[in-house]
């Protein structure tokens, strides 16, 4: 877990300790996790005051919002803390500030206690402040009950009769929920007995409708109306009606009237007849309890009132009886009680619509069966169908589909029907919306008979659908008698599309070309592929079919199994020849299109059909994969050696995609084993899928400084610090580190707060400026250039540096920096000598260990060290290597050349080069020599790029 979530965990559990260490540690105070959540955002919720303090001294935003827009002070508020409620405001905190919803932390107090409603009152709270949907504090304490706030809310000014947008004020909330003392207080102090919200319900009738008694009888006492109608007539008694008969009984004891329609349980329904309630009483839309029994389906209520009188005839104000609303809604056994209780099907409501014709308009086939066998008639739907058109019913009139009466009887085979159709003028050759006739319908279904007459009524027999299907097409689907007697009519056996095994083999027999194209390019392979028919598609590779031919939009058969997910159909065009790897006109192949659709054991079979390790050019399949979330086909492409690597035409990888998934607002990247084992190891199951599968690909090798054709990173697509931390901790930092020279550059996170690309270069330097060197001080390492010029940090970058310096006590030193920086105004050098800060957050500071330095900048520039003498530094360490002959004889005298020189990076390198075109190389150390010793002096010389810049004399004694 990264120190966000950690920093996040201490708050979270009020370990103050655990907060100051993690801060000292350079944990971020306000990193926002999850929804925006920050430490003192979750402090606050549980109280933890002790670490609140701390945050806040660290610099924590007050006043900083959640996703939500909830502050630290709405959670404080929410959770009763009056104690860290206090410490906030004292600290800033807006006592108003709105959520996204415009609750401000006076509505969260409102929910739960007196103390925090007080104090913030006492600070400027708005005591009638509304919410997005108009919820004042007062709403709120009267919701839940509490009489205490409630009190003290109106004492301060809060408008008893306010209503909500909806109307609702708080006398509806508390009656909604069973506050009798808070019903009570409202009261008392004014609140409205009868005022209606938008609907026109009052109090009385929530109430009576959730079944508070005790509410219901006060409200009543208070001259609550007890007869007061909704704006569609509803009273409390029928409010009361869904929930018992305590309440009920209790408003027609206080002189409800029980005529007011709206009937619903049983019970009730007797219980209110029992009480006199008029059985046929019509509410003012006409309805009466019977209407509202039939349009709900209440088959018991029905069955009741038929008992008690209920008329079944009896018409509302649109005209509809009660048996139009149970057909209205596909009722039958309603509709069935209806009938036996005397309802006819033949009454018109105020359009002339019968129950009969609302059934076949509403397509319930066993209501009208119903209806037809109540006509007692000899020849069933031919009588209908007569009394229907005698009634001024259109013969050609189509439904919403196009479908007209001549396509039903086609349909359902009634050659009657259709000859009485015909006779009456229905139009043989009429299509519905897709342009089937009735030819086709009758063919479809297998009605050799009604085939062969709407043939003889001159039914066009080679007459395409609007996809180019004929009636012989249709009759491939049901069996050989109607495909024959078309094909004895003189239908083309060449008009693709074909379904039955016995129907595709009987065409084939007769000639049918089996790669014959319909006017979209497809042929029987395509259309046997689409439908998912496996006996003939194999047939029909059997017989020669082109496996890869390509129809109009350029798919393959193979495209369409694929399209449909008909993994049985891919297998057998696969073993007859199939290619996956076919693009149709959008360069769209079915392996993608298998990545795209999710079909991951379709994907499978392609994947398992690759014979080698996949290479550059199978990149969309991966890419593909990752942006649809297919885990399970990520996981076998990695495995067969996929690169994730390789750059979309936009320059983007899968990682690019991958983070940008995390932000979608709709979850797609598929749960695999491997991503929960992410998510459970690593961060104790609270990693969602999306970052899961960032991190596996992080895992199998995904490179995080690949640039799109934007110029973005991987990393400049994360928007939490979770998938940015992911990036950093995998040795990706943005680092630079110089081998030769022991240096790094540590850039951290939001160094640059742009969005822009930038690169930065550190260059070693050899030579000092031209600044003044003091006596009693000396340069500690070569310089460092950074580039570019001029360009300012937003975060100290830290600079590591190798130093020869000895160096007694590095905590004593307190180094001179020098930068020299280029003045774009003045076109000239401008060099600046500081003495290090106290702190690496205020650059330029330098802190000295035992063998390298830390240099932290803001800018761009170039940097040189100095230490002063006197805090215990000793000029430079001086290394002295021997050296020896590459060719050396036993016994041989020879000259060892003892190299001194200071001890920074690449020096040594450079000697042994230098030496070596001397044919002279460093003695390894396990290899012993012996000296001999002279008296003498010995002469020091320093050169400086090949150039004697001093020399000195030592004398040694003879030993």
């Amino acid at each position: 877990m990264d120190n966000g979530w950690a920093l996040f965990s201490a708050a979270t559990n009020g370990r103050l300790d655990v907060t100051k260490y993690l801060i000292s540690q350079g944990s971020v105070v306000d990193r926002g996790m999850d929804d925006g959540w920050t430490a003192l955002h979750i402090a606050a919720k549980n109280g933890h005051i002790n670490v609140i303090e701390y945050l806040i001294s660290q610099g924590a935003d007050v006043n900083r919002g959640m996703d939500d827009g909830f502050t630290s002070l709405h959670n404080a508020a929410k959770n009763g803390h009056l104690d860290v409620t206090e410490y906030l405001i004292s600290r800033g905190a807006e006592v108003d500030r709105e959520t996204n919803d415009g609750c401000t932390a006076l509505h969260s107090a409102a929910s739960k206690g007196l103390d925090v409603t007080k104090y913030l009152i006492s600070q400027g709270a708005e005591v009638n402040k509304r919410d997005n949907k108009g919820w004042t504090p007062l709403h709120i304490s009267a919701k839940n009950g509490h009489l205490d706030v409630t009190e003290y809310l109106i004492s301060e000014g809060a408008e008893v009769n306010r209503g909500m947008d909806d109307g609702l004020t708080a006398l509806h909330s508390a009656s909604k929920n069973g506050h009798l003392d808070v019903t009570k207080y409202l009261i008392s102090r004014g609140a409205e007995v009868n005022k209606g919200d938008n609907n026109g319900s009052t109090a009385l009738h929530i109430a009576a409708k959730n079944g508070h008694l005790d509410v219901t009888k006060y409200l009543i006492s208070q001259e609550a109306e007890v007869d007061r109608g909704t704006n569609e007539g509803c009273t409390a008694l029928h409010s009361a009606a869904s929930k018992g008969l305590d309440v009920t009984e209790y408003l027609i004891s206080q002189g409800a009237e029980v005529n007011k329609g709206d009937h619903k349980g049983l019970d009730i329904t007797k219980y209110l007849i029992s009480k006199g309630a008029e059985v046929n009483k019509e509410d003012n839309r006409g309805l009466t309890a019977l209407h509202s029994a039939a349009q709900q389906g209440y088959l018991d209520v029905t069955e009741y009132l038929i008992s008690q009188g209920a008329e079944v005839t009896k018409k509302d104000k649109a005209g509809k009886t009660p048996l139009h609303h149970a057909v209205q809604n596909g009722y039958l056994e309603v509709v069935k009680a209806l009938l036996e209780g005397g309802a006819r099907f033949d009454i018109g409501d105020i359009h002339r619509q019968t129950p009969l014709q609302l059934s076949v308009i509403r397509g319930y086939q066993s209501i009208a069966d119903l209806f037809i066998d109540h006509l007692n008639s000899k020849n069933g739907h031919l009588d209908v169908t007569e009394y229907l058109i005698s009634e001024g019913a259109e013969v050609n009139r189509g439904m919403d589909d196009g479908l007209t009466a001549l396509h039903s009887a086609s349909k359902n085979g009634h050659l009657d029907v259709t000859k009485y159709l015909i006779s009456r003028g229905a139009e043989v050759n009429k299509g519905d919306n897709n342009g089937s006739t009735a030819l086709h319908i009758a063919a479809k279904n297998g009605h050799l008979d009604v085939t062969k007459y709407l043939i003889s009524q001159e039914a066009e027999v080679d007459r395409g659908t609007n996809e180019g299907c004929t009636a012989l097409h249709s009759a491939a689907s049901k069996g050989l008698d109607v495909t024959e007697y078309l094909i004895s009519q003189g239908a083309e056996v060449n008009k693709g599309d074909h379904k039955g095994l016995d129907i595709t083999k009987y065409l084939i027999s007769k000639g049918a070309e089996v790669n014959k194209e319909d006017n979209r390019g497809l042929t029987a392979l395509h259309s046997a592929a689409q439908q998912g028919y496996l006996d003939v598609t194999e047939y029909l590779i059997s017989q020669g079919a082109e496996v890869t031919k390509k129809d109009k939009a350029g798919k393959t058969p193979l495209h369409h199994a694929v399209q449909n997910g008909y993994l049985e159909v891919v297998k057998a065009l696969l073993e007859g020849g199939a290619r996956f790897d076919i693009g149709d006109i959008h360069r769209q192949t079915p392996l993608q299109l298998s990545v795209i659709r999710g079909y991951q054991s379709i994907a499978d079979l392609f994947i398992d059909h690759l014979n080698s390790k996949l290479d550059d050019t199978d990149f969309p399949y991966i890419y593909l994969a990752t942006q649809h979330g297919h885990t399970s086909t990520i996981e076998k492409l990695v495995a067969k050696g996929a690169n994730l690597n390789v750059r979309s035409t936009d320059g983007q990888t899968c990682l690019h995609e991958a983070i940008k998934l995390c932000y979608e607002s709709r979850k797609i990247v598929q749960e695999t084993d491997k991503l929960r084992k992410i998510s459970d190891v690593y961060y104790k199951g609270e990693l969602s899928t999306e970052r899961a599968l960032v991190f596996y690909l992080l895992d199998n090798g995904a490179k995080l400084d690949v640039q799109d054709e934007t110029g973005n990173l991987p990393i400049q697509y994360a928007k939490d610090e979770v998938v940015k931390q992911m990036i950093f901790s995998r040795n990706a930092s943005p680092d630079i580190n110089l081998e030769d020279h022991g240096v790094s550059l540590d850039i951290p996170p939001e160094v640059d707060h742009q969005n822009d690309s930038y690169k930065i270069t550190i260059t070693p330097l050899r030579d000092p400026p031209s600044v003044d060197i003091q006596d009693d001080e000396s340069m500690a390492c070569f310089g460092i250039r950074c580039d570019p010029p001029a360009m300012i940090f937003h975060q100290p970058v830290k600079i590591r540096i190798p130093h020869s310096s000895l160096v007694g006590n590095p905590d004593l030193v307190t180094p001179h920096i020098v930068s020299r920086a280029w003045d774009s105004v003045k076109d000239l050098p401008v060099t600046s000598r500081k003495i290090s800060s106290n702190s690496p957050d205020e650059p330029p500071y330098c802190r000295v260990y035992k063998r390298h330095l830390e240099l932290y900048i803001g800018h761009c520039a170039e940097w040189w060290v100095l230490l002063p003498f006197e805090q215990r530094v000793i000029r430079h360490q001086l290394m002295c290597t021997p050296y020896i002959p590459d060719s050396i004889q036993r016994e041989q005298r020879f000259e060892i050349h003892l190299q001194m020189h200071a001890d920074l990076p690449g020096m040594e390198k450079n000697i042994e080069e230098e030496k070596k075109q001397q044919s002279y190389r460093k003695n390894h150390r396990s290899v012993p020599f012996s000296v001999e010793s002279k008296s003498g002096d010995v002469t020091v010389t320093c050169h400086r790029e090949g150039v004697q810049v001093e020399s000195t004399v030592i004398n040694i004694c003879k030993h």
